[in-house]
């Protein structure tokens, strides 16, 4: 009998961290992402400083660093006329979610997923991460 296989729907920053996590743990991972891949959007910008701890449990902080992102120490809040100014306890990050969508799919890649460029199939056997930030 040959290892698991999980099934992961989405190739996002939950199902390739999903995919990785499973990889670790000795499964087969196939991974399906049918839109173009790494893609631009405005969310995911602003990463918070407990992310570092979680890069480093995927082994993709020393990645993540060479990625050189933007060490964030200072926040501003506006409503309407009324701003609020600090320094952040921690320092956050700030990387293009384009670049942290390729840097955790192509770890996924790496370590052994099959990333199929198709829509996950609705009758998958086994275990399925349903990562597509939308309902199924």
């Amino acid at each position: 009998m040959g290892r698991p296989v999980v099934h992961v729907a989405g190739g996002g920053l939950a199902g390739s961290t999903a995919a990785i996590a499973a990889l670790r743990k000795g499964a087969g991972v196939v991974l399906y992402e049918p839109s173009r891949f790494p893609r631009h959007k405005v969310c995911g910008e602003f990463l918070s400083p407990g992310v570092t701890g979680v890069l480093r449990s995927l082994d993709l902080d020393a990645d993540f660093f060479a990625a050189k992102p933007a060490p964030v120490r200072r926040m501003m809040v506006r409503i309407g006329r009324a701003e609020k100014r600090g320094t952040l306890p921690e320092t956050a990050w700030g990387l293009s979610r384009y670049t942290l969508d390729a840097l955790l799919i192509q770890k996924a890649a790496t370590l052994g997923a099959e990333v199929r460029r198709e829509r996950a199939p609705s009758d998958l056997a086994g275990p399925v991460v349903t990562a597509t930030g939308r309902p199924p």
